[in-house]
């Protein structure tokens, strides 16, 4: 949507209301009427799911307005200036009055609200490794399954079949997984043949596929919120913080205070952004990120390309709520969850490397051990064996609410 907008297609031929219409035709196009112009192109991009432009972008839709109205032109400097910010500000407006509503679009409307109890899995280490006894038998099956997935998945989601879509996810599972295990397939491809992976309710079935249990994730979810405010407390008492947990206190004071989002997400985003940095290994040769986030000048979408393991990338002044977060992985976007609860994206990060059987990032291990042992329950986990990760949730404790 983005290079259709960016091509100028949409700015030069867009029908506007019939008084902005006539300001134009005009040349008289002032005050408020000004504000609609920019808020009808806004609104029209948000209504495409585009709820961020950097600032290259930015310019070239600003482009894109002084090529087809010449008087509209700034009469100072490149002549784009007051159209960019106001451009820029819009978009601040649409992305706080949408969010409910993108929320409940990408949401996971089907997690089940009776909470499990946690358990212990007990299996051998490597049981999601487990290579399915696929028949040959089956590919013209398969092939039919696959066309009808796409079929599915192509029309707008308003009309999908989700239950049918669940179906044949599962019904293609064995052939899917034993592709992943057994062939160097990328990310796109498999994305291409499957898209419901690249949605937070695809991931969680999938992950529930291949660990063999329905509750998996909303038991990652319940763990992670029992400890996400002693998460927040045990950084608050560390006698030397270091630079990026004085940073997001910050950020958790300035978002608490104003009000931003609730304080139960503010704790959901700070435990997800700060965790991945306290369990780092040290002294490590390379300096990799789990979590970056931008600002909105930067170029997203270059940043995005240079991935390989599925990382969250954001874009915003307060990380903690960010204008912009998504999982990338392998040089494209998997999945935007910028208004998912830090418990959901948490989840998500992490069933991600399981789907498409990626090796935890060496730097970052302990913090996928700390999920292995303590979130999801692997009694077989490293996590039980690393004495960093040990010494950290032995810490942690102390700060968890005691039932």
């Amino acid at each position: 949507m983005i290079s259709f907008w960016l091509r100028y297609a949409e700015v030069l031929y867009f029908k506007f209301s019939a008084s902005v219409a006539l300001a134009l035709e005009t040349k008289t196009l002032t005050g408020n009427l000004r504000h609609e112009f920019v808020r009808d192109i806004c609104t029209h991009i948000s209504s495409n799911g585009v709820y961020f432009l950097n600032k290259l972008e930015r310019n070239l839709v600003a482009t894109a307005i002084v090529t087809k109205y010449p008087f509209l032109k700034d009469p100072i400097g490149s002549g784009l200036g007051s159209w960019e910010e106001a451009i820029k500000n819009r978009f601040k407006h649409v992305r706080k009055y949408d969010a409910k509503k993108r929320k409940l679009i990408n949401s996971d409307t089907t997690t089940p609200t009776k909470a499990a109890p946690p358990v212990k899995r007990t299996k051998k280490s490597d049981f999601w490794n487990e290579v399915p006894n696929y028949i040959n038998e089956n590919e013209v099956f398969l092939d039919e399954h696959i066309a009808e997935l796409e079929k599915q998945c192509s029309r707008p989601p308003s009309h999908q079949d989700t239950g049918k879509i669940k179906l044949l996810m599962a019904q293609t599972f064995e052939y899917r997984r034993k592709e992943i295990l057994t062939t160097l397939v990328p990310v796109k491809d498999i994305l291409a043949k499957y898209p419901p992976l690249a949605t937070a309710m695809g991931i969680r079935h999938e992950f529930c596929r291949v660990v063999k249990d329905d509750n998996a994730v909303l038991e990652i979810k319940e763990m992670f919120t029992k400890y996400k405010s002693a998460v927040v407390q045990y950084c608050k008492k560390l006698p030397r913080k270091a630079q990026f947990v004085k940073s997001l206190l910050s950020s958790l004071q300035e978002a608490t205070t104003k009000e931003l989002v609730s304080v139960d997400n503010i704790e959901s985003m700070f435990a997800l952004m700060v965790l991945p940095e306290l369990l780092r290994l040290k002294n490590r040769k390379t300096q990799s990120s789990l979590v970056e986030i931008l600002s909105e000048d930067d170029d997203f979408q270059a940043f995005v390309s240079g991935t390989t393991f599925p990382m969250l990338m954001g874009v915003g002044e307060n990380p903690l709520v960010p204008n912009r977060l998504a999982i990338c992985v392998e040089g494209q976007v998997l999945l935007d969850v910028t208004h998912l609860p830090g418990e959901t994206v948490i989840s998500c990060l992490y069933c991600v490397y399981y789907i498409f059987s990626i090796a935890y990032p060496v730097e970052h291990k302990d913090f996928f051990y700390f999920i292995d042992s303590y979130l999801f329950g692997l009694e077989c986990s490293n996590g039980q064996k690393r004495i960093s990760v040990q010494t950290f949730v032995k810490d942690l404790v102390q700060y968890t609410n005691k039932e």
